[in-house]
């Protein structure tokens, strides 16, 4: 009986070892405020460097609730739902948004 015990302790770390590479919760990065003013920033500093137009920036987390929002001067305010929904849906769909709007 004692080996039977001893045995069983000896395989149960193992076990967690051989079966748990496929079975791993999956994370995904979670996004602070903090975070999202970092991202924030390079959005303006892109969009400064590249000329476009003010832009609203949504920044959502992995559930697509609204984190960060910023809207830069003269943008257009129709735009705002348009970032919001867009952050969104980058959120919820697991491939870049640009692949629907090649596909519509």
């Amino acid at each position: 009986m004692k080996n039977k015990i001893l045995l069983l302790i000896l395989m149960l770390p193992l076990s967690f070892v051989l079966f748990a590479d496929g079975h791993a919760l999956k994370s995904k990065p979670v996004i602070n405020l903090s975070m999202a003013k970092v991202m924030a920033d390079a959005c303006e500093a892109d969009q400064k460097k590249s000329g476009y137009a003010p832009i609203n920036i949504a920044i959502v987390d992995a559930g697509g609730d609204l984190v960060l929002f910023r809207r830069q001067n003269d943008a257009f305010l129709l735009s705002i739902d348009i970032a919001t929904k867009k952050a969104i849906s980058s959120a919820g769909i697991p491939f870049p948004t640009r692949l629907i709007e090649e596909l519509v």
